[in-house]
């Protein structure tokens, strides 16, 4: 499935969707740009906002959605999240004490109502609606 597909679908099930730099080659494709103004290596490859305001941006509008993924088809997917998108996003990272943090968290406020989705070789993303 193509990112743009995947924002639109994302779109459809009512989260807001907006487009990330990515990888390419290796390198995030911001680096020409932070190349050219002396800024370095990119921190967070092909993990940010292409644009500045993404957060007023992000749409389920599907016209609006094709026409960000015209302007860069490379481009990878972003979800607002918070209460505006009714969606809370829990990154547990297991190499940083993350299972750690979220077995405290699970014992102080019980079960998170939740969907689980593997991102990378040892990360884990979980999702849950507000309520």
């Amino acid at each position: 499935m193509s990112c743009l597909a995947a924002a639109l679908l994302y779109a459809k099930r009512g989260f807001r969707a907006f487009p990330l730099h990515s990888v390419q080659q290796g390198a995030c494709t911001c680096q020409e740009w932070r190349d050219r103004n002396a800024k370095g290596l990119c921190p967070t490859p092909g993990k940010h906002p292409r644009f500045n305001n993404w957060q007023e941006r992000a749409t389920c509008d599907a016209l609006a959605i094709e026409q960000f993924w015209r302007s860069d088809k490379r481009s990878n997917v972003g979800i607002a999240t918070g209460a505006d998108s009714r969606v809370f996003v829990l990154d547990v990272d297991p190499k940083n004490g993350g299972q750690e943090s979220i077995d405290t968290l699970v014992l102080k406020h019980g079960r998170i109502r939740s969907e689980e989705r593997r991102v990378g070789k040892e990360c884990r993303s979980r999702w849950s609606p507000y309520h």
